[in-house]
């Protein structure tokens, strides 16, 4: 999760990704997870991620690699959380 956040927050705000320059930095992330310090998963979860972004992008889904990546990160926070909050048995 760590490595979504830090990428996307490594990119511009709006809409101004371009699909050139989101192709260009999909390349730069990938080529980056074999370096980073990230457990085998982890590398294989990023690079699925990475994946699928760029289907979306491509498929208009996010109109920028950004949001995709801002999108992705908040789903796994999403889920963490509402296992964290089941596991310690809070609500109504």
């Amino acid at each position: 999760m760590v490595w979504l956040s830090k990428l996307a927050n490594s990119l511009p705000y709006g809409d101004l990704d371009t699909p050139l320059a989101d192709k260009e930095l999909m390349r730069q992330a990938s080529a980056s997870l074999a370096a980073a310090r990230m457990s085998a998963e982890s590398r294989s979860l990023a690079a699925v991620k990475m994946r699928v972004c760029s289907k979306d992008l491509k498929l208009g889904i996010y109109p920028s690699l950004r949001h995709c990546l801002e999108s992705t990160h908040d789903a796994y926070l999403w889920d963490l959380n509402a296992d964290y909050w089941q596991t310690i048995h809070t609500g109504s």
